[in-house]
């Protein structure tokens, strides 16, 4: 008999992997806790988008630097480990319209390698991966 032995070392109970969340009718951006760790995010930080002009359902998205944040969607939140968010309506709902998704609101993987381009660090958001969300029902949906 051969046997291999499974314990809390060697059995993860869940992989988290960086993702960050959109919904577009409330606008919120979330990058779960893999994902602030991933980009080296902490409240105050911000974050720009990039849409690949070619390739139009190619999104990333960067990390400002301190000097740039003026420029950026600036981060809240109280802890990068419960997770970060902003607000913008818009840029959540041209995302979905440039890869064709109908939800309201869902996730998308990050890229765990960031491309380089013009000396920026460029996370691929994976929208191929997209997961929608559950909503909460309402007294509406009775």
């Amino acid at each position: 008999m051969e046997l291999k032995e499974f314990n809390s070392t060697n059995t993860a109970t869940r992989v988290k992997h960086p993702a960050i969340g959109m919904n577009t009718t409330s606008g919120v951006f979330s990058f779960n806790e893999a994902a602030c760790e991933l980009l080296s995010l902490s409240p105050g930080c911000a974050v720009v988008l990039h849409q690949d002009q070619k390739e139009k359902e190619n999104w990333y998205v960067e990390k400002l630097s301190t000097k740039e944040v003026e420029r950026g969607f600036v981060l809240r939140g109280k802890d990068a480990k419960v997770g970060l968010s902003f607000n913008s309506t818009t840029l959540a709902r041209q995302i979905f319209e440039s890869v064709n998704i109908s939800s309201s609101s869902g996730k998308m993987l990050l890229a765990g390698q960031f491309t380089s381009l013009e000396k920026r660090k460029l996370f691929g958001i994976l929208t191929c991966s997209f997961k929608e969300t559950s909503r909460q029902k309402t007294d509406a949906d009775h």
